[in-house]
């Protein structure tokens, strides 16, 4: 194992876990996080540096440095226009940098295919050990009974906010094993076994966050493969779902169902969560109209504040959609939009790939957990939480080097096919030659 390889593993480790270790030593900027990634860039710089082989660009890249420059403006223009927390604003961007910086480290980090899985699956039990300690969280707090502050979160902080970004990392990690236990028919049966029980575990720490978004998105990316496995697994996925009440915690019962509320006068509202979401998306729209070009970064909870009514405590968007469109503007919503094509159109050209038996089958899980990932910011902010996101990007940066190997092997591959094919002709042509008569044929 490199030097850098065994750091990005680090990272993996600690990025996500960061609540139950050490975080700040007490001077700004500095923390353990930060720390870990200087020093795994410097190792990946210095290896680069000493090696021969050129590496390619990687995919992304341009989208990522406009991604880069459109909240930098956005940066600009809250320091601009007198924000009251501007040391806030400068860690929010560098936050919104660094970690997707991750995706690069796990890109230039690993050199090849056997790295590779061999992360990607250290990724994924590091998730298995995240959606363990929500579990036992969760059962510690009771689950036949729902309480707003009996929510587990992990290792992600306390709070019903960190549940529902909880419900979200383990929503994406859960969707990817799923593909591997139902479609990765190329691998050996235990790594299935392994994946299933994997989204099993995931899916029992998605009840214990009582989370309804992460409810929805892991029943919408259950479907879809249980569509894509076949029509049997997929009425079965159904009738699982529709059987909810007979089978789940009471406590999960009655967080599905209060989503919608009886007034005293018979008629069905939507609960408060639910509603205040509705009164923050109208506010935001307005801000995108009145600030078409932004607000600035991180300026959201204050402009927003006219918009609510007095019952509405949140001050998020509660949509990483509009959020972004109002405080970097339109062009911030849709430097959003394509860097998550992007990520879409890296799992298609995965799963594209001839070469690696496993190429189609990590190319739709990640596709699907891209998929998560969309879903997830329909109804939070999930996308500016490092911690929950890390990994995500780890994932993205190992997948993008595994396509770029993959390519350059069945590149080098067609020259010596088409020699081979080449030679077979003229094999041929001799035996032909040979032949009596043959020359005058």
């Amino acid at each position: 194992m490199s030097a850098s390889v065994f750091m990005l593993a680090v990272l993996v480790l600690y990025a996500p876990s960061q609540g139950n270790f050490p975080t700040s030593l007490g001077v700004m900027g500095l923390n353990v996080f930060n720390i870990l990634f200087v020093i795994t860039l410097a190792i990946t710089l210095l290896q680069n540096a000493t090696r021969k082989e050129h590496t390619p660009r990687p995919p992304l890249t341009a989208v990522l440095i406009a991604y880069y420059v459109i909240f930098a403006i956005a940066l600009l223009v809250a320091l601009l226009g007198g924000t009251p927390h501007p040391v806030d604003d400068i860690v929010a961007y560098k936050n919104l940098v660094s970690y997707s910086l991750l995706y690069f480290l796990a890109y230039y980090g690993v050199r090849r295919i056997s790295e590779i899985r061999g992360l990607i699956f250290l990724v994924l039990f590091l998730f298995v050990i995240a959606a363990i300690e929500a579990i036992i969280q969760g059962i510690s707090y009771g689950l036949q009974d729902f309480e707003h502050a009996g929510r587990a979160s992990g290792p992600f902080g306390e709070g019903p906010g960190n549940s529902n970004f909880a419900g979200v990392f383990y929503a994406i990690f859960s969707s990817f094993s799923l593909a591997i236990a139902l479609l990765g028919k190329q691998l050996a049966l235990r790594y299935r076994v392994l994946a299933l029980a994997a989204y099993v575990i995931g899916c029992l720490a998605i009840f214990a966050t009582f989370s309804r978004q992460a409810m929805l998105i892991i029943g919408i990316t259950t479907l879809l493969l249980a569509l894509r496995r076949n029509p049997l697994v997929a009425m079965l996925a159904i009738g699982g779902m529709l059987a909810y009440p007979l089978w789940a915690p009471q406590g999960i019962v009655e967080r599905i169902e209060m989503t919608r509320e009886e007034t005293v006068r018979g008629q069905e509202v939507l609960d408060r969560s639910a509603a205040s979401r509705y009164e923050l998306w109208g506010g935001a729209v307005e801000i995108v109209k009145r600030n078409p070009a932004g607000v600035g970064l991180n300026q959201f909870q204050q402009e927003i504040e006219p918009y609510l009514p007095d019952w509405v405590e949140a001050r998020d968007a509660q949509n990483m959609y509009l959020r972004f469109a109002a405080e970097a503007g339109i062009q911030g919503l849709v430097v959003f939009l394509l860097l998550l094509g992007s990520f879409l159109r890296l799992g298609i050209r995965i799963k594209r790939l001839n070469e690696f038996p496993d190429a189609n089958v990590l190319g739709t899980a990640f596709l699907i957990s891209v998929l998560a990932v969309f879903l997830g910011n329909i109804f939070s902010s999930t996308f500016v939480f490092g911690e929950i996101m890390a990994n995500f990007w780890v994932m993205g940066g190992l997948l993008a080097r595994y396509a770029v190997i993959a390519e350059q092997e069945e590149n080098e591959k067609l020259p010596a096919q088409a020699n081979h094919t080449v030679e077979g002709i003229r094999q041929v042509y001799a035996r032909w030659q040979r032949q009596p008569g043959g020359a005058d044929r």
